[in-house]
């Protein structure tokens, strides 16, 4: 029997003269043999006949399809080199390539097959842009840490600081609303400047232990960065670490990499981590920063204050548990080996 590939549709003629050499007492699949077709189509054809003394197709509801399967995959092709193509651009490059006298396409034509094609609309993921020489030093860190597991993750001290507001931004945020009901108030989000203000924190990890919140006021520059977090915090905590050779790891922030900084850890026989630019998806402390942001904004009410930023800030860092700090630390070996599957291009961290 041919290959399912080169099964054919019978035309009315060919039915007809299958029809015939049933009748004449040969078997279906003899049949469907010389005809290049299943002995399925062959049985399904007798059985109509023999039903509706007819062979011809029954009238089928719906409207008939206005694309072809070529102009489908011409439709998916576009989509797949350039993923951030419009639906009515893809129908202004269909016309132009069926030709003059081609009838028209609507864009929910072309959505649906969009969609057929496996594509779906959705927020795309933000990250940092990067150059060739960001990919290859982050190819060449991924690299120099490949065989890291568990216990030599285990010695790193991951920090960081981040910024939290009292009024969150969330672009994938959606509402309910009738027809012309996009200016009423129950349906519009106020935008509020600087986003209500906020604050700016400082943290460290292990994968024991984490230190305090230190809130950060004003700008941060590297002798303030030395006294107000890695004197009073980081030199202690790396003391206390059950490791031995504890390493500290801290971004390319202009503060974190001033000369006065470098000399004060050098002279404090502090073990540093060279870290990649650009590559927040590679530390773990990212992800508790998330934890501890829905937390806090889960708690935030329209009347909120500063202070009741700060104050809630600290009441859930406190109860973040070490364990999912743990667990997020002891991702970094899969972010190191996804990063170098990449060729130091982005991970889904």
């Amino acid at each position: 029997m041919p290959a399912r590939g080169l099964y054919r549709k019978l035309s009315e003629t060919d039915r007809a003269r299958a029809l015939g050499c049933i009748d004449a007492g040969m078997r279906s699949r003899e049949v469907a043999r010389r005809f290049r077709t299943s002995h399925q189509t062959i049985n399904r054809i007798v059985q109509r006949y023999r039903h509706s003394g007819q062979f011809k197709d029954l009238p089928r509801s719906g409207r008939p399809r206005v694309t072809t399967r070529a102009e489908d995959r011409y439709v998916t092709n576009v989509v797949a080199r350039n993923r951030f193509v419009t639906g009515p651009e893809v129908r202004s490059r269909l016309y132009a390539a069926r030709g003059p006298g081609a009838r028209p396409v609507s864009v929910k034509t072309v959505r649906n097959r969009i969609h057929a094609g496996g594509f779906k609309s959705m927020v795309p993921a933000k990250k940092p842009e990067l150059t060739q020489r960001h990919k290859d030093a982050r190819l060449a860190f991924s690299r120099a840490h490949a065989r890291w597991n568990n216990p030599q993750w285990r010695r790193v001290m991951f920090s960081d600081e981040s910024r939290f507001y009292l009024r969150r931004v969330d672009g994938r945020k959606r509402v309910w609303r009738r027809r012309k009901e996009r200016h009423v108030p129950a349906t519009v989000i106020p935008r509020v400047a600087y986003q209500g203000g906020g604050v700016m924190v400082w943290a460290g990890i292990s994968a024991t232990a984490k230190t305090d919140l230190v809130f950060i006021d004003g700008n941060l520059n590297g002798q303030r960065y030395i006294d107000e977090v890695l004197t009073p915090h980081v030199l202690p905590f790396l003391r206390q670490m059950p490791v031995a050779d504890p390493i500290f790891q801290d971004d390319n922030a202009r503060p974190h990499r001033a000369r006065i900084v470098d000399d004060f850890l050098r002279v404090n026989n502090v073990n540093r981590m060279d870290w990649p630019a650009m590559s927040p998806d590679l530390s773990c402390i990212e992800h508790v920063w998330d934890v501890l942001g829905r937390a806090v904004h889960a708690r935030l009410q329209g009347n909120s204050t500063l202070q009741d930023l700060r104050q809630f800030l600290r009441e859930e860092w406190a109860r973040i548990p070490q364990q999912t700090i743990s667990k997020l630390l002891y991702s970094s070996k899969n972010r190191v080996r996804e990063c170098r599957q990449s060729n130091g291009g982005y991970t889904h961290y």
